[in-house]
């Protein structure tokens, strides 16, 4: 059901962010282009994943627009459990280490390829993340 889907996803989570020390990563934005270290890096169109995470409260499908939501990698373990926490109450839009925007389209090029990445509760390993809204679908219902 979808508690056990969160909690799979709660356990791998957890696991990755107490061997993962966040990485480098070079977010190209239309023409900006900014390199920071980032503990989680979240490409959504829909307001949350992972069995009901509300990673991005405030994102909606309609808009046109990609949400992305970085969350710095700075201080240790505690700064980690308090940034999971706020993620966990849909709260990590509050955090001071997340910085939140809207595009079109937003590549992740980590320092150190191959990196590993989830997609849709699948981790995938890859050397870039590229994420793109296409226009001009038309849903009828």
């Amino acid at each position: 059901g979808k508690m056990k889907g969160k909690l799979k996803y709660l356990k791998s989570l957890v696991q990755s962010l107490f061997v993962f020390k966040g990485y480098p990563v070079e977010i190209v934005n239309g023409d900006t282009v900014e390199t920071r270290s980032v503990l989680i890096g979240a490409v959504c169109n829909g307001n949350q994943f992972g069995g009901g995470i509300k990673i991005c409260p405030t994102a909606s499908v309609d808009d046109g627009k990609m949400d992305v939501v970085l969350v710095d990698c700075i201080g240790g373990k505690m700064k980690i459990i308090k940034a999971f926490l706020k993620l966990l109450k849909g709260k990590i839009l509050e955090y001071p280490l997340t910085t939140h925007f809207l595009c079109d389209e937003v590549r992740f090029q980590p320092e150190t390829t191959p990196f590993t990445m989830q997609l849709d509760g699948e981790l995938m390993v890859a050397e870039k993340f590229e994420a793109k809204l296409c226009r001009g679908l038309k849903f009828f219902r």
